[in-house]
């Protein structure tokens, strides 16, 4: 395996971690300005400016989710080897994205309550991507005809 196809699975694995963690930074925000939970209050976010934390929190989320999908895709690299898609066992495979991204934000937050909640979803996030990867069909994964295969670790 050549070392850009390497490469492009890392970016793909940022994209994928990127956009769920955007979504979530949005959400965050959203029900922290309409103090959605009752009895939480942490600051009030009532200027005109508070339309902008939307795009911060988005680019925040998504920078922090990029960083824990390339992770997950270098601990996929190094465990899973040479194994098709379809001999990849889910367990391990569902314990990568956890760790991955309890991993990361735990890292950020500091919090043992935010590190069980990111790893959650990155549990739900390896997960789904492990069950569209299996449900493609060959002729879907690759033009070229070759047997669809995780990329191999750094050697």
């Amino acid at each position: 395996m050549t070392i850009f196809r390497r490469i492009r699975g890392l970016i793909g694995c940022a994209l994928l971690g990127a956009i769920p963690w955007a979504l979530v930074g949005v959400a965050t925000i959203f029900v922290l300005k309409h103090r959605l939970i009752p009895g939480f209050r942490v600051f009030s976010i009532s200027s005109p400016i508070s339309d902008n934390l939307y795009v911060a929190a988005a680019v925040f989320g998504a920078f922090f989710g990029a960083i824990s999908g390339v992770v997950f895709g270098v601990l996929v690299l190094a465990s899973e080897r040479s194994r098709s898609v379809d001999k990849v066992r889910t367990r391990r495979f569902i314990a990568i994205g956890a760790v991955a991204s309890a991993g990361v934000i735990g890292l950020l937050f500091g919090s043992v309550w935010v590190a069980l909640g990111a790893g959650a979803l990155g549990a739900a996030s390896s997960a789904s991507i492990l069950w569209i990867a299996r449900r493609a069909t060959r002729s879907e994964l690759l033009a070229d005809g070759d047997e669809y295969q995780l990329p191999r670790g750094a050697t």
